[in-house]
């Protein structure tokens, strides 16, 4: 018999393909450590398992490997792929920033983290000494038995074809599209950074979603009832205030960073006219990675410290950028 796996920590494209075609219901991916398997995935070598992550992330997209030493035609039905892990704060401040800036990690995966919560630190600690809530462990436990063993049947699902689907009620319908009608302006308003707008476009499919665990945990059946649909609004609203301070942590990093290159300056350790790898190949703290110093640079020009402009001083017929010094950049030099 195959054995029911539900969650998965470090599997090869290939390994993990052949578990979605044992398991067509998808996988949990568990990692203790999220920077870890972001690294992985960000390696040139590994650009096929990113795509195998990004398809994942809808749970509808059917994916068909045929590699000569396992065989041809090895279908899996639905690529389901969901990501469970922590991380810190600064580990993960790379791959947003990769996304802010429209680097190679531009490619929405970090936006397809929905569920992202940044870490309060409060300012004052207190010792709590309490066994676990095991009477709220335990309704837990049942409601994910219960909706594992759950059928389209039983909830009275409308099919097409190999599809299955419940609606929402008129009056849930109602609220989600005075919700999405909201969103739909916040994300065409020109007023969010295009990361942040990328981030939140995904929250169409995030919240019916939400609303629909929710309905099904609470044992609900049929059309999607208005209770699940506001509950997962509010979470939404909780949700894209930690994105916004999450992607507003990755912008602080880079005015710190552009901090760093005007004490440079100040120091006298950068010339005017100088240039972008005169920054990254010093290794100077900070400022080692190539997407923060242009990020840093950037921001100067924005505010008039620095003016961009193009030198062939490189390789000739490809001009690169140098940057040319304001005097009050100087300060009291």
């Amino acid at each position: 018999p195959i054995l029911r796996r539900y969650t998965a920590n470090d599997s090869s494209l290939e390994a993990l393909g052949e578990l979605l075609r044992q398991n067509p219901n998808g996988l949990l991916i568990e990692r203790d450590e999220l920077a870890s398997l972001l690294s992985h995935l960000s390696r040139e070598e590994n650009a096929g398992a990113r795509g195998f992550f990004l398809t994942g992330a809808d749970g509808m997209s059917e994916y068909t490997f045929d590699r000569i030493g396992r065989g041809l035609n090895l279908q899996v039905p639905a690529v389901c792929l969901s990501v469970l892990g922590t991380t810190q704060p600064g580990r993960i401040a790379t791959y947003l920033r990769q996304a802010l800036v429209g680097a190679d990690g531009d490619d929405g995966l970090m936006q397809r983290f929905g569920l992202l919560v940044w870490p309060d630190h409060a300012s004052e600690w207190r010792n709590v000494d309490r066994w676990p809530d095991s009477a709220a462990r335990d309704r837990a436990f049942v409601a994910f038995d219960e909706l594992e063993a759950l059928t389209a049947d039983e909830v009275g699902a409308e099919t097409d074809g190999d599809l299955s689907f419940v609606r929402f009620t008129p009056d849930a319908l109602e609220c989600f599209t005075e919700w999405r009608t909201r969103l739909e302006l916040k994300v065409r308003s020109g007023d969010l950074h295009p990361a942040l707008e990328s981030h939140f476009s995904k929250y169409r499919k995030t919240i019916p979603a939400l609303a629909l665990i929710l309905h099904l945990a609470d044992r609900g059946r049929g059309a999607v009832t208005h209770a699940a649909t506001s509950k997962a609004i509010r979470w939404a609203e909780y949700l894209e205030s930690h994105a916004h301070r999450a992607y507003g942590a990755m912008r602080a990093g880079e005015v710190d960073a552009a901090r760093k290159v005007l004490e440079r300056i100040r120091r006298g350790d950068l010339a005017d006219g100088f240039r972008a790898r005169d920054i990254t190949q010093r290794d100077w703290s900070g400022l080692t990675e190539k997407s923060a110093v242009a990020s840093a640079l950037a921001i100067l020009v924005d505010h008039g410290w620095l003016a961009e402009t193009r030198t062939d001083a490189g390789v000739p017929g490809r001009p690169t950028a140098a940057y040319r010094v304001h005097p009050k950049a100087l300060g009291n030099r």
